[in-house]
């Protein structure tokens, strides 16, 4: 009987261990977890200006004047880095032997003074850099901007070609 008792008492203490070694190779056991998986996403900076066209056009049939693009321009800016500004300047328009100055183009934004400096009212002449749009990080925004030439007696018969470039500034 004795020997009985020992072996009982025996066999629960190996019953005992097994069940706790077995216990402790259960997956999914909360007090014990499994490994882990460092994750790390690096988004680079992206900046993404848009223009709705390429090119536009100038139709100066006519006496000298004012004569607007044949289209209007939209902005559409987009960045996930700090504030910024997009600024726009022109280049002078070139042509057979003959020049006109960038400050005859005019640029008009929808938050440009309402003053008249030459080409009607919210007009200002292309003399010098512009700004179209601000932003904070992660906006989107859309501008539409009138551009108008003023043409003179000065103006040769003829075909001018010139630029209008737009640059993006992250502000600090």
């Amino acid at each position: 009987m004795k020997k009985n008792i020992i072996y009982l008492l025996l066999f629960s203490l190996i019953l005992s261990t097994v069940i706790f070694l077995v216990h402790k190779r259960v997956y999914g056991d909360t007090s014990h977890p499994g490994p882990v998986l460092q994750v790390t996403a690096i988004i680079e900076p992206c900046i993404n200006i848009t223009l709705s066209t390429n090119a536009i056009v100038f139709n100066c049939k006519g006496a000298p004047g004012v004569y607007d693009a044949d289209q209007n321009v939209v902005v559409t800016v987009g960045s996930n880095c700090g504030n910024w500004t997009v600024k726009c300047s022109a280049t002078p328009l070139k042509g057979d032997g003959a020049t006109i100055p960038s400050e005859r183009m005019f640029i008009k934004a929808p938050d440009t003074p309402n003053s008249d400096k030459g080409a009607g009212k919210g007009f200002e002449p292309m003399s010098a850099e512009k700004v179209v749009l601000t932003g904070s990080p992660t906006e989107r925004k859309v501008t539409t901007l009138e551009f108008r030439l003023k043409t003179t007696w000065e103006d040769k018969a003829g075909t001018y070609t010139g630029q209008i470039n737009y640059t993006y500034l992250a502000n600090p």
